[in-house]
């Protein structure tokens, strides 16, 4: 009996056509997602759609009801089991989706994406023990409400059953429930999810926030290594050389400065591959842009006029606006990889004509080179890879650099930190390009975990820094103050750190240092407030030089950063005398006397610019 009905399926089964690659490649393919409405001539059960990226989707599969798929991912579907109704609504299912996924601004990749999510309770809706009931899902709204319902309940039965396995967990689960009904509400324009609780997806921690350090480190070798190859590379003298001359590549964490001997018979064009490489990892942890976006940059036509006259955020921060999917897409750079920039473009051009090859698209750039790579030269430029922080470590290996543990995703995570911190939430979500509830839920974790490993110790340390007058007054006679630019000392020329590993080290002949002292002591009077928003008010007119590293970058942010929590316990403890001093210095221009001081010897050394703007709140 067995046998009868296997030789009945198999007589069955050759009548059915495989969906290969010669059958495939006789259909034609219409681009999707559609501009408009379906074209008149679109056959639905003989068109392939096909996205801009040339992924391909076999939408003309969904027309037949007996269909399966074969190991290799081929289809085979029998022509005899054409449905009308399919082919009556592919035509409306796919203008919605169109529109949708335009509306969307989505990439290709997400396209596809929902398309396959979109196919499989299909193929799951059409298995024969279903008997075609439906056949009519892409056009019933309430057929569609019951197939999405035995479909969740299928896959909640098939979830629990592998329970103890990894090869359908709850996340697979909840990703195929969730988007499932995602897709089926935008054919029928109803909200299924009002109707239907997905399984829900039970996040994990997601991205590891990466340590201050690590980035610090990570960064500071980006940037020496991207100045020491454009300053060995675009000598003039190297035009009809070969190999790199000898010579070391350097860069400095703050503390330590490193320096690494180039390996002997290393190719110019290597080199300046690792500089180019280099640079767009800068960007990449610079503007915590997505490799994605990276990777669809192209240099606008008004690049020279952009970075002779750039749009300033403020004094420290610029924006530059790159080409991406035909808009310009502003992208922003503190100005360390903001001046380098014209560098870059230079770097660039010269790899390209000593390779002499044609130019792409792309902003950012790698080489592809032969089988002996070590060796031999590259062969030409293309855009950078999907594996891209491999990439830059392997090539940082070649050279014997070893990149601190960061990924580019711990990169985004650690600026949306920082850009959380300084602005508010609609703002932060604006320059990381995310929206305010993904800025708030996903990247704002970095605060908490930075706040718990390193600022926690200055947090908890306001209330022995910050002191009222009364309490000032009792500790007079113990500890007497000696006087300072930001406040008062303790112990004067014996600075000790608040914490094992501060983020600045104390140092009594630096003023950034008194403010990690524990040494460091200021009233909460109108004074002492003066005195901290003076010295705030200067150091943002400081202009940064053309040199300036990602090291004094650091430093400087951290400082403005604790001369806000300080003065904000300040106002807590004497909301009037922080008035008072807020009024003096920002509306009247008040500045105390060694800070006015100050201000007149940096102006008269060309280190000030007038004051565009202000990261934080008044006050």
């Amino acid at each position: 009996m067995a046998r009868k009905r296997k030789q009945a399926e198999h007589m069955r089964l050759t009548d059915w056509a495989q969906a290969g690659r010669a059958y495939c490649a006789e259909l034609p393919k219409l681009a999707f997602p559609l501009v408009g409405d379906a074209p008149e001539f679109y056959v639905p059960q003989r068109t392939i759609l096909r996205m801009s990226d040339g992924a391909q989707m076999h939408t003309h599969l969904w027309c037949y009801l007996e269909r399966k798929l074969l190991p290799g991912k081929f289809y085979q579907f029998n022509p005899s089991s054409l449905s009308a109704q399919r082919v009556k609504d592919m035509s409306r299912v796919i203008e919605r989706l169109s529109k949708r996924f335009r509306f969307d601004n989505a990439r290709p990749r997400t396209v596809t994406q929902g398309l396959h999510f979109l196919a499989s309770i299909l193929n799951w809706l059409d298995e024969p023990n279903h008997q075609g009931r439906y056949e009519a899902v892409l056009s019933d709204p309430d057929l569609a409400l019951e197939a999405l319902k035995q479909h969740h309940s299928y896959v909640r039965q098939r979830m629990q059953a592998n329970r103890t396995g990894n090869n359908f967990g709850q996340a697979a689960a909840s990703n195929l429930d969730t988007n499932a009904i995602k897709m089926m509400s935008v054919v029928h324009d109803r909200e299924y999810g009002d109707e239907i609780e997905p399984i829900p997806f039970f996040h994990s921690e997601g991205v590891k926030p990466p340590k201050t350090e690590s980035v610090a480190g990570f960064m500071a070798c980006l940037q020496g290594v991207f100045d020491s190859v454009t300053e060995i590379t675009l000598d003039a003298q190297l035009d009809a050389r070969k190999e790199a001359p000898l010579g070391a590549l350097r860069w400095d964490t703050g503390e330590i400065a490193h320096s690494v001997e180039i390996p002997p018979q290393t190719r110019i064009e290597r080199l300046m591959e690792l500089g180019c490489v280099a640079y767009a990892g800068l960007c990449l942890g610079d503007s915590g842009a997505n490799l994605a976006a990276i990777q669809s940059y192209e240099e606008p036509e008004d690049m020279q006029e952009q970075l002779a006259n750039p749009e300033k955020i403020n004094l420290r921060h610029k924006v530059i606006k790159f080409r991406a999917g035909g808009k310009e897409v502003p992208v922003h750079l503190t100005v360390t990889t903001f001046t380098r920039l014209r560098s870059y473009l230079r770097l660039r051009e010269a790899l390209r004509l000593r390779l002499g090859c044609q130019d792409i698209s792309p902003m950012f750039i790698q080489t592809v080179y032969g089988l002996r790579a070590r060796t031999e030269m590259p062969l030409g430029i293309t855009p950078l890879g999907s594996n891209f922080t491999a990439l830059l470590r392997r090539k940082f290996r070649f050279v014997g650099i070893n990149l601190p543990a960061v990924t580019m995703q711990q990169l985004r995570v650690y600026k949306s930190g920082i850009v959380i911190r300084e602005h508010n939430p609609k703002v932060a979500a604006d320059m990381m390009g995310n929206s305010v509830s993904t800025a708030i839920r996903k990247y704002s974790k970095i605060t908490e975990a930075e706040s718990q490993s390193e600022v926690a110790p200055f947090l908890t340390s306001l209330t022995s820094v910050v002191r009222n007058r009364l309490e000032a007054e009792k500790l007079k006679s113990d500890t007497p103050l000696t006087a300072i630019p930001i406040g008062g000392c303790a112990d004067h020329g014996h600075p000790r750190a608040l914490t094992e590993e501060p983020l600045v080290r104390p140092d009594c002949k630096k003023t950034e240092g008194c403010f990690f002292c524990d040494k460091y002591h200021v009233h909460a009077d109108e004074g002492d407030c003066i005195k901290l928003m003076s010295c705030r008010s200067v150091l943002e007119r400081l202009t940064p030089g053309p040199g300036s590293t990602g090291a004094a970058e650091r430093v400087y942010a951290v400082v403005i950063g604790r001369i806000g929590v300080l003065l904000n316990e300040m106002k807590r403890l004497n909301p009037e005398a922080h008035e008072r001093a807020r009024v003096a210095v920002e509306h009247e221009g008040r500045l105390s006397r060694y800070w006015s001081s100050k201000l007149q010897q940096l102006h008269l050394l060309g280190l000030l610019s007038p004051p565009n703007s202000r990261l934080h709140d008044a006050g």
